[in-house]
């Protein structure tokens, strides 16, 4: 697994294609909509899922919208997000 701290550094640092992502709703330098919809054109068999906090609604919405498969909202059930990194998880709940 890699991790990266910003959505520039992702782009500059992450190579080929994704199976999985696992991304922040609200990054330093952008958001994670804006990451998925960047990569998911070129990669659509790729798994997305955002992290939301609870009082976001409205990202969570168009999240949906764009079809990103899973929003987790924070604070995380941990063995949740472990599912669905190991794709065992249900899409949107």
């Amino acid at each position: 697994a890699l991790t990266f701290a910003s959505g520039n550094e992702f782009f500059e640092q992450a190579e080929g294609t994704h199976e999985c992502i696992v991304c922040e709703a609200e990054l330093p330098d952008m958001t994670g909509l804006a990451i998925y919809q960047a990569l998911q054109p070129h990669n659509p068999q790729m798994r997305f899922a955002l992290l939301v906090s609870r009082t976001n609604r409205g990202v969570a919405d168009q999240a949906n919208r764009l079809g990103i498969d899973h929003v987790f909202f924070k604070p995380l059930v941990n063995r949740r997000l472990v599912a669905f990194v190991a794709g065992r998880d249900t899409p949107q709940t």
